[in-house]
């Protein structure tokens, strides 16, 4: 099994207490494919004077069998055999969350080390028109803290798309929204990362996570400047409302895509905890809008549980959609890809 790793974040106070009773029988999803058109600012190390057209598919009809799972009013402690974590924990997290450009389309990842090699997981939809357009490469843009601790886009990194006919196959006949890229190293490395490019150092969540505190990390469009818009890394909090398994894929003409469709997941919700499932859905008072690929950590039990790649809403109530890269599909592509 793959193992991932964290690192960079800030503290983050305890989130509002969510109440979430409802019961539904279909959830609108959005994915998150951001568009943006703004002037790519010139970045710290290495400029790439590139401007952002970035799109968003429209907001979509999800059933499901299975009714959303009531959330406590009351959030539950962290896991008692696990200390609180730290200030200093969870800015290590955020400096392994990156920001991941491939041409005009922007998305977040996070990154894991696998031996002595970087890897930034990420959404399948922020890859696939630089996969369809034969490009083998994005950058990986790495960030760095402020004088005023925010955490801003800084470190430009070229990374290389693995496996890219198989990550477009996953995507258009299973839904698996994942993708891997290979963080390549340079020369300015042993300058910015002495200790090597951050990574997440927690593994993978496991299969029963219901009600666990979540946060969801990554550069979301409506943070940074009119410059720089998703140049800012955000903190969402959440819980873990269920879990569903894909009942089917549901191919929607999409302009916005090059090759002119975009790929939905038809849900079939599970309370099921005994077995590990492709998508984890976490109920968050705030939008997850604009973060594709971005980190879920789960903060119960301190562990990666998901790479995000929808957001949803049922009667205002927003809902965060990720993959799971325990269940073991996902990990068998994963792997694969690693080994090419």
């Amino acid at each position: 099994m793959v193992a991932l790793v964290v690192v960079g974040s800030f503290a983050v106070p305890d989130p509002e207490p969510i109440v979430l009773d409802i019961s539904v029988s279909d959830i609108t999803i959005e994915p998150i494919k951001e568009v943006i058109t703004a002037p790519k600012p010139a970045p710290i190390t290495k400029p790439k004077p590139v401007p952002v057209v970035v799109s968003k598919p429209p907001v979509i009809e999800i059933p499901t069998s299975t009714p959303i799972v009531e959330v406590p009013a009351v959030v539950k402690p962290l896991t008692p055999s696990l200390p609180p974590l730290t200030q200093n924990d969870l800015e290590n997290i955020m400096y392994a969350v990156v920001r991941i450009r491939c041409g005009g389309t922007y998305g977040s990842g996070a990154v894991i080390r696998v031996e002595d090699k970087r890897y930034a997981l990420t959404a399948a939809h922020v890859v696939v028109d630089r996969i369809a357009a034969k490009k083998e490469t994005c950058d990986i843009i790495f960030p760095r803290k402020d004088d005023f601790g925010v955490f801003k886009e800084a470190y430009y990194r070229p990374g290389k798309i693995l496996a890219p006919e198989q990550t477009q196959s996953q995507y258009k006949n299973n839904a698996h929204d994942i993708a891997v890229l290979e963080i390549l190293p340079i020369e300015e490395d042993a300058r910015v990362f002495p200790d090597g490019q951050p990574f997440v150092n927690y593994a993978f969540c496991p299969a029963n996570t219901l009600q666990d505190d979540t946060l969801l990390i990554g550069y979301p469009i409506n943070a940074g400047t009119t410059a720089t818009p998703g140049g800012v890394i955000s903190k969402f909090p959440g819980v873990v409302a269920q879990y569903s398994d894909i009942d089917g894929v549901e191919a929607r003409a999409e302009a916005q895509f090059s090759g002119g469709f975009a790929y939905y997941p038809i849900l079939k919700n599970t309370k099921d905890t005994t077995s590990y499932h492709p998508i984890t859905i976490s109920v968050s008072t705030n939008n997850f809008s604009g973060a594709s690929g971005g980190l879920v950590f789960n903060i119960s039990k301190q562990c990666v549980l998901g790479i995000n790649t929808a957001t949803g809403s049922v009667n205002n109530v927003i809902y965060g959609i990720s993959m799971n890269p325990a269940f073991q599909p996902i990990v068998d592509f994963l792997e694969t890809a690693m080994s090419l």
